[in-house]
């Protein structure tokens, strides 16, 4: 592959919109905005684990990214002139999220038996459809569409997929490339000038005409990531281009001398074998018309998932491991100890805190120099008044988490002290060491939590959302929820309101007529005050309240009058 030749500048964080359609429970397309701190809130069996799901299907099938990334042979093998081999587009099974297969996840009332999701970064939009053309293997997934629009572009992919003598041949073709502002993101470093761009004759004629059946599309899972084309043909329409249109674009040469620069440039920086006949290979094999970065974008937000399920790993008296480094916390939190003992000392990014003063709310950074996990940890457990916790070295192999019982100097092991501190060690140990940027997803961390715990923890994900991290939350809890709300009202500066998206989501139904009705996403507005201003039906219902209030005037009534 040629290497690119600058480096794609830092973005900062955006508005980020999420779709799915015909996923699931979810039939029509519903949006959701993702923002540091996003909470999904409905009843059972709504579809809140879905949108869930589809995120990590999505994150889990770009991770793999050497296993499900569609090169064509040929640039692996230089002399291989073979069409290009694609391969599934997502993973159903993984690390993050276990979907067995396409039909599975495919809404049953799918006429079109696809599925698709949809993304928005400010100005892009990426939608993409997949369908399963190898319906002897529901295991496999392909991209049947793709349409990317952003500002000054617009990209649309369409798969073919033909049946030939019991043989089946799948491929993915341009279907409209508008390449005004592209062509400056080709990988050519002394390319600076853009004034071809603003010639349509040139973009019509050059690009659409000429060179859009040639270009090969090459994926990373099912992000396009390079659009290739052989270098003879490139510079091949190039002549033909200038043959037609004569004097009127002879300024076309001055183009075409500069990629051959770029090819001379490129071939001065290999080395050994590679430099012998390279000048050879660089004109038999395909080479990168352009690197597609803007899906870049939804690559390195995708690919940053963390996920701690809803069942938790259960507290142990002993831990039994050995000093492997670079450890995922699990989808159970079961490498939690094993963790926060080999990494403890380990230094984590830095994280803000929060006082509440005269009634205001105000967030301080923490000032230490060597900030590690196992202070990080301490630091929070003292302010939320939870018992300290630390890894003990029993033998070579051989560990145990000891808890100090508040008001003594008495230690134990987690296995003493019940489920809640052990069920919520994963979620703190993961948030403290994963980078700015990174999400955790947790679906229903408040499970054997004390409703006091449930309200702490939500200040600690506030914290941790404030401090540059995202979280996307599945809860039924009232208590976290309420706690978000108080805190919003403390805070005169309206920053937690800004961070957090908070959605419900209406289970699916069946209309009068028998129609199915999807699942839909319902955003939740708070206001400056903590308020919610659209509360929907079924959010939190405190009928039982009402009633016992009820239920209480009457007994004193009867009371009262001896009736009983």
């Amino acid at each position: 592959m040629l290497e690119r030749l600058f480096v794609r500048p830092k973005r900062k964080s955006r508005k980020f919109l999420f779709g799915l359609n015909n996923f699931k429970s979810f039939k029509e397309n519903q949006l959701i905005e993702i923002k540091p701190l996003t909470i999904i809130c409905g009843v059972n069996n709504c579809g809140k684990s879905s949108i869930i799901q589809s995120l990590l299907l999505s994150s889990q099938s770009l991770e793999l990214t050497e296993k499900f990334r569609g090169y064509p042979l040929l640039i692996r093998y230089p002399y291989d002139f073979r069409e290009p081999i694609y391969k599934t587009s997502l993973l159903f099974e993984g690390d993050l999220c276990h979907l067995s297969d396409f039909y599975n996840v495919l809404n049953r009332y799918s006429k079109d038996k696809e599925f698709s999701f949809n993304f928005e970064i400010e100005s892009t939009k990426f939608s993409v459809t997949f369908f399963n053309p190898y319906k002897e293997n529901p295991l496999e997934a392909y991209v049947k569409n793709i349409d990317i629009i952003g500002d000054g572009y617009n990209l649309q992919i369409e798969s073919k997929f033909e049946e030939n003598n019991d043989k089946f041949n799948y491929s993915c073709l341009i279907k409209k490339l508008n390449f005004q502002h592209l062509l400056w993101r080709c990988p050519f470093g002394y390319f600076k000038s853009r004034k071809y761009l603003s010639n349509k004759n040139f973009e019509e004629t050059f690009i659409i005409n000429h060179l859009i059946k040639d270009i090969k599309v090459i994926f990373n899972g099912f992000l396009p990531e390079k659009l290739l084309l052989p270098y003879d043909r490139f510079s091949n329409e190039i002549n033909l281009i200038i043959q037609r249109f004569g004097e009127g674009l002879k300024e076309l040469k001055s183009f075409k001398k500069r990629i051959n620069e770029e090819l001379e440039f490129i071939l001065l920086r290999t080395e050994g074998k590679t430099k012998d006949y390279g000048r050879k290979i660089i004109k038999e094999t395909y080479y990168s018309f352009f690197e597609y970065y803007e899906n870049k974008i939804f690559e390195d937000l995708l690919k940053k998932f963390h996920y701690i399920g809803p069942l938790r790993d259960e507290p142990h008296r002993y831990y039994q491991f050995y000093d492997i480094r670079n450890l995922d916390i699990g989808n159970k939190g079961q490498y939690a100890a094993q963790i926060l003992t080999l990494e403890g000392d380990l230094q984590i990014p830095t994280f803000k805190t929060f006082e509440i003063k005269d009634g205001k709310l105000i967030f301080e950074k923490v000032k230490l120099k060597d900030l590690s996990l196992k202070k990080g940890l301490s630091i929070w457990f003292k302010k939320l008044n939870l018992p300290s916790i630390n890894p003990k070295k029993l033998e070579h192999i051989l560990f145990k988490i000891v808890v100090n019982l508040q008001k003594s100097d008495e230690y134990v092991t987690l296995q003493d002290v019940g489920f809640g501190i052990s069920q919520i060690l994963p979620v703190y140990v993961e948030s403290l060491r994963m980078e700015k940027g990174h999400t955790l997803v947790l679906e229903q961390p408040e499970i054997h939590l004390h409703p006091s715990m449930q309200s702490k923890l939500a200040d600690f994900l506030i914290s941790m959302a404030i401090s540059g991290k995202n979280f996307l939350i599945e809860t039924h809890s009232e208590h976290l929820i309420n706690r978000i709300c108080l805190r919003i009202a403390q805070d005169h500066s309206n920053t937690i309101k800004n961070i957090i998206s908070l959605v419900f989501v209406e289970p699916p139904k069946e209309d009068k007529t028998g129609k199915f009705i999807g699942s839909k996403i319902k955003r939740i507005i708070l206001n400056n005050y903590g308020e919610i201003e659209n509360w929907p039906v079924g959010f939190f219902d405190d009928l039982d309240s009402g009633k016992i209030i009820q239920a209480a005037i009457k007994k004193r009534k009867k009371e009262a009058n001896g009736e009983i």
